[in-house]
This record gives structure tokens, sequence and C-alpha cells, in this order.
């Protein structure tokens, strides 16, 4: 089973650009996949990065040579499905049994898991060989999928950097600067405001965040938020940019009586942090602010979904039956199906700006934010338009069943000062 073109075109390009091909070793990554052969007990192991002619060795314990052939590469056919591979018995599999590697008794059994970036493109595999016959259990499955996360993490870094045209000391260096921002009171809260399309009044606003960086100016979440993710330091931001966000709001509800129904929505990255411990720190803050429930909104974005585990899901469930809200951000932008989307926990959609912004022009385009719009009042949800920049666009959206918009008809992202000038009277 092999790649689509156009899969293939975009995980070669993401390959390139961890520029790790035919480097030397790394500590690092050495480390994780020897831990893979010690836990597994196998003699061999590799972190394989497959391109569009050969499997290559990145990292390996127990292999003389660098590379193969991907015709002959069980990896390939890994990455090619985006799924774990095992192979009990490499001489009875037909697929495999031709390989002179195998024929050669260099190895018999084999798994392999995908190792795969935030975006899900696989660039390769962490994978376990043995010279023996070999029925890998589910749960070394479940382990091998742990180990080639982190080395998923390690190439969301690298992407970065080849994205920026930097090293990884650089980067190295950007992660512990971030990590030290909250503490040097580097980040800031601009607000959008999200507009009643009924009423035409501002009905919340959304927290963004902004990096006030020493020497590079004031950063947009695009220029960072991706190397705190991968450095596993996004929920620091989020709890941060949460308790900042909803202590503003509750004071600015007290202050004016314009703004006593003020809402706020925060965007949330979904992972391992997300769970109701989580859950129950937002009410802990809600609860410290004295910001009713109602007024929160959480926001998760659409491509982040599939990947949601029972305990996330249940965390927003918690916020739900307290009475907060929660939207599923970027609609549209993700490879979601209908039926997950019904079985999250969702009070409100965000349609993604890419398909609002071109409705007047594109008839096509039109339908979809049509169709999705239809589809969040069937479900009883709130529907947001994020991305309206023109009175046409508006009242397109309005026309087709949005609730609400947000965009530059209105206002841009502003800071505190500037949001307050927008909202007061």
């Amino acid at each position: 089973m092999g790649s689509s073109p156009l899969h293939e075109r975009d995980r070669l390009a993401a390959l390139a650009q961890t520029r790790l091909l035919d480097t030397g070793p790394e500590a690092e990554l050495d480390a994780v996949v020897a831990l893979a052969a010690h836990l597994l007990a196998t003699p061999m192991a590799s972190m394989t990065l497959v391109d569009d002619h050969r499997q290559w060795f990145k990292a390996k314990i127990g292999l003389t040579h660098a590379q193969d052939p991907r015709s002959e590469s069980l990896c390939a056919v890994a990455v090619d499905r985006n799924e774990p591979l095992v192979v009990p018995d490499a001489r009875l599999d037909p697929r495999f049994a031709h390989i002179p590697a195998v024929r050669r008794g260099a190895f018999v059994s084999y798994a392999g898991v995908p190792i795969s970036g935030r975006d899900g493109l696989p660039l390769g595999t962490l994978c376990v060989l043995d010279v023996v016959p070999r029925a890998f259990d589910p749960a070394w499955l479940e382990v091998l999928r742990s180990l080639a996360q982190l080395l998923g993490d390690q190439l969301d870094l690298r992407r970065l950097d080849g994205q920026r045209g930097i090293d990884s000391g650089t980067a190295r260096h950007d992660t512990q600067e971030l990590s030290r921002a909250v503490a040097r009171d580097q980040l800031r809260v601009h607000y959008q405001p999200i507009v009643d399309l009924r009423s035409g009044r501002v009905d919340a606003v959304e927290a963004l965040v902004r990096w006030q960086h020493p020497t590079r100016g004031l950063l947009t979440p695009d220029a960072f938020l991706p190397l705190a993710e991968a450095a596993g330091l996004v929920h620091i931001v989020d709890r941060w940019v949460l308790r900042t966000a909803v202590t503003s709001v509750a004071r600015w509800r007290r202050l004016s009586p314009s703004l006593r129904d003020l809402r706020v929505a925060v965007n949330i990255s979904v992972g391992p942090f997300l769970d109701e411990v989580w859950a129950h720190e937002v009410q802990d803050v809600l609860t410290a602010t004295g910001l009713p429930p109602a007024a929160l909104t959480v926001e998760v974005t659409e491509r982040s979904l599939s990947s949601t585990s029972p305990e996330s899901l249940a965390a927003l469930e918690v916020l739900i039956r307290s009475g907060c809200h929660v939207a599923i951000d970027d609609l549209g932008t993700g490879t979601s199906s209908l039926a997950l989307l019904a079985d999250i926990p969702a009070t409100e959609l965000k349609i993604d700006r890419s398909f609002v912004q071109s409705m007047a022009t594109d008839p096509r385009r039109a339908a979809l934010v049509r169709a999705m719009a239809c589809l969040g009042s069937e479900l009883g949800l709130d529907v947001v338009a994020e991305g309206v920049e023109d009175r046409r666009t508006a009242e397109m959206v309005t026309e087709v069943g949005c609730t609400h918009g947000q965009g530059y008809l209105w206002s841009a992202p502003r800071d505190v000062s500037g949001l307050l000038t927008l909202l007061l009277p």
C-alpha cells in the first residue's frame, strides 16, 4: 500500500525540514533507541528515516550498516500505511521473504511504529528486530508508540529549526528563553472582539497570547507556540493565559455596567495535561476571580480532535457540566469525521477564516460555510464565523445561519488599553 503523491510530497518536504539525513549520532536520539531495545529485549533497534529511495538509520543498536534501498524496507511499509507494522516471522511472509537481509538471517522478526510530528506526517519509524520469531504483545507496541512520540517531538523541533533557518543550538536557546518568559513577565494577552450578528453587540473577546521578546519585539503565536508545543511548554503558556484573561474579564465586568455580561474565550492545546485535574484547576480560577462559568469558553482546534484522549473528553465534559462553554475552533481545517464531531462535548463551532474570507468570490466555499453553519444549528450550537473583514461577508455569514462573527471588520486583536477604549462608552 503506497502513499498518495500529495501525501508523499508533503512528507518528503517535512523530512527535509528536519535536516537530519546523513548527519552524525546524537545522544538524545540514541538513548531512546537503546531504551526501546532494552524494554523489548531485542538485539537490534533503530530510528529509521525513510526518504524517496532508501531507509537510513539515524540512531541504531545492533545494526552495522547505515541504510537499505527503500524496496527492501519494512519501515517504508509502516510509513506508507502510517500505522504500526508487526512481522512475527519475515521468512514466512510473502511480502518480505525475498529481502536479502531476511534471506541471510540478519533478522527474522520486526515491529515498527511510525514517527510522526504534530501534523501526523510519518517521517520514519522506531523499530525493533530480532533474529528469532517473535509475536510482539500489544503492550509492547504501546511502549514503542510512547517512545516514538518522544522522537516525533524531537522531529517537530528540528522541523521548526529548518523552517526558521536556525540550528538546533539556537532552538534550545529559544526554548530556554520561552521557559523563562512567564517568570520574567514577558507574555502578553491581546483580545479580539466576538460580535453577536443579530444585535451587533460585542458579546465576548478571544484571548490571544503574545510574547514581548527582549530583543525580537512583540511575537505572535505562530512565532513561538509550535516551539512551546514541541518542547512540552505549551501547557504552561495555556495556564498563564487562562488565569490572566479570566482575572482581567472578571475585573472589567465589575468595573463597568456595560461590560457586566462580557464573556472570554481561551485557547487550550489538547494533550496529556488536559485532564480532569486541569478541569478542576479551571474551576478554581473561576471561583477565585468570581467569573461565572458561563462567561468562559474553552477553544480546542478541530485538528486536535482526532488525537483527543478519553481523559481530555472527560475534562471537557466536567467543564460543560459546571456551566462553561467549549468551542471547536478552526472548523473545516482538520480531518475529523462528522461522527467524531457529534461525540465531542461542545457548545460552539468556529468556522475557519480560510472559508469565510473567500465566500463572496468562491461559491463552493460559501456552500461549505452554509453546510457547517447548518451542522452547528442542527446540533444546537452557536456558530462563529472567523475572519470577517467586510460588511458583505458579515451579511453572508448572517444569512447562512452564523450567530457570531469575529474579524478585522470590527477590530484587530488589541491590548488591554485599546480594547477598553473600544468597549467602554
